[in-house]
């Protein structure tokens, strides 16, 4: 039988800032800017006479034994999706994946929403992309990002999201040439966690203050993380990680992504050859693997645009 592959991308939060308001729902207030890379995970579909799931033997060491089928995102968008539909779809997925889980790269929100418009494609579009977007919006805060391509200014709880439009042509070269690096440790830090942090070490402090995040300019972005504090105190190895990366020569800045635990390496462009440039990330990690902990995870990646 015929089967199509679809691409997940992971994504990066230029930046993420928390905002002073309370929400009746209990969630907080958000403003970020989100990029898609190129690191993907792949999401085959194959006609069957049921629906089944599978992951590849990979790198993460997935099968259906820690990814229970029922509990799954991709389960839970089929599902969502056949009853909006009334039709049935009877697909084998199998899942390669690239993206690490607990990781702030929304790998299970982007599977979720490619497997939304994997089988809208695969059934002729019944449904709209708005009609698309309010099935996501209802599987999870963070995963709106995926339905719309390039850079992405969500608001909310991270469900309102709007294209970012750069209107400088150089800049959008800058961005589309930056390398990245993506370094994480083997443990992960759950999102609904890193918020509690937040609410314990910032909004919870006798003087109410909120600490000013570092922030660093990248082609015009303003790039900050107001989760790196609180989530900094409960796991200062991140904060050992990122000052590492921060001292490394080739490296203009790093910061971490979403909730973590990925740590965002920006690398320096100026004065490398392209033979250069696709090498210093895997010199780099081979480097912090030596000197910091030698089960770190990396992987490069550009962004999307």
């Amino acid at each position: 039988m015929n089967s199509q592959t679809y691409l997940s991308p992971a994504k990066i939060n230029l930046n993420l800032g928390i905002k002073d308001v309370s929400r009746a729902d209990g969630f907080h207030e958000l403003e970020t800017l989100i990029a898609k890379i190129s690191l993907c995970d792949e999401l085959s579909f194959t006609p069957a006479d049921s629906y089944q799931l599978s992951f590849a033997d990979n790198e993460f060491q997935l099968s259906a034994s820690n990814c229970p089928i029922d509990d799954n995102l991709i389960t839970q968008a089929l599902r969502l999706w056949e009853q909006a539909t009334g039709l049935t779809s009877h697909y084998h997925i199998h899942v390669t994946k690239h993206i690490p889980h607990g990781a702030g790269l929304g790998g299970g929100s982007s599977n979720a929403v490619t497997t939304l418009k994997a089988l809208n494609e695969l059934h002729q579009h019944p449904l709209s992309e708005q009609q698309l977007l309010k099935l996501a919006n209802q599987l999870g805060s963070d995963m709106a990002c995926f339905m719309t391509q390039g850079l992405v200014q969500c608001t909310g709880r991270g469900e309102i999201s709007n294209p970012y439009h750069i209107d400088s042509p150089d800049t959008v070269n800058a961005l589309k040439q930056q390398s990245l690096l993506l370094i994480k440790p083997q443990f992960g830090v759950n999102s609904a966690e890193a918020y509690q942090l937040y609410k314990k070490h910032v909004t919870n402090t006798e003087k109410k203050c909120k600490p000013e995040h570092q922030s660093f300019n990248f082609s015009g972005v303003n790039l900050y993380n107001d989760l790196e504090y609180p989530v900094f105190i409960k796991y200062p190895f991140l904060a050992i990680l990122k000052d590492w990366l921060n001292q490394q020569p080739e490296i203009d800045q790093a910061l971490m992504t979403g909730s973590g635990s990925t740590i965002v390496a920006y690398l320096k462009q100026d004065q490398l050859s392209n033979t250069q440039q696709s090498t210093q990330g895997q010199t780099i990690l081979q480097r912090a693997q030596q000197h910091i902990d030698p089960t770190l995870w990396g992987a490069e990646a550009s962004l999307l645009l």
